[in-house]
């Protein structure tokens, strides 16, 4: 669900309460809490796959709240943090991030249809918080390095949240210097690499 929607169903569901003849200020408050806890609840099951609904941004030394980079094995706990920050938005009440798994969107702009494909760029553009999962591990084509270098470039000029997982560093992502020294500037020093074995083994 959200986050506009959320506020407008506890909205609601306020006004229901003042109607009421009479409604103690601690039983407001007690109900209150508890809409806000439902429908918490129900914007983390509508947003986040169940696997990662309890999943928590806890011991990892970056700012989530700015531009970041995550690298690290397969199964180190990349997607899982990526989760957490959007779970942890829905908490807050803040803006969600759009987390988008990029071979997953690669595959779809390659065969969409020429309007499709401006479509796709300007979700990616315009949604106020962005995050990258999986990056470099597309099948590398050129459609997909046109779709990441545009994405990059707009949201760099127009100062937008832009974060990233990968299996790579940056240094060894699959794309040419240009577009790996971006995602550099994007990020800066908030970079994190998971190092260990795959956790889900």
């Amino acid at each position: 669900m959200p986050t506009y929607k959320l506020k407008e169903s506890i909205r609601r569901f306020e006004e229901n309460i003042k109607q009421m003849p009479y409604v103690s200020d601690k039983e407001y408050r007690r109900k209150m809490d508890e809409e806000k806890q439902r429908e918490v609840k129900r914007e983390i099951s509508t947003t986040i796959p169940p696997k990662y609904w309890n999943a928590k941004t806890d011991d990892i030394p970056i700012d989530n709240t700015k531009p970041f980079y995550l690298h690290g094995e397969v199964g180190s706990g990349k997607t899982y943090y990526a989760y957490a920050v959007v779970r942890l938005a829905i908490l807050k009440g803040e803006l969600l991030p759009k987390l988008v798994n990029f071979p997953d969107i690669c595959m779809t702009y390659r065969i969409a249809p020429f309007d499709s494909k401006q479509e796709i760029i300007e979700d990616l553009k315009c949604c106020s918080r962005l995050i990258f999962d999986d990056l470099g591990a597309e099948t590398p084509s050129s459609s997909s390095e046109e779709l990441l270098s545009s994405i990059i470039n707009y949201r760099i000029e127009h100062e937008k949240f832009f974060a990233f997982t990968s299996n790579f560093g940056i240094g060894k992502l699959p794309y040419d210097s240009r577009i790996k020294s971006r995602i550099k500037g994007i990020v800066k020093d908030n970079q994190f690499k998971f190092s260990g074995r795959d956790r889900r083994l």
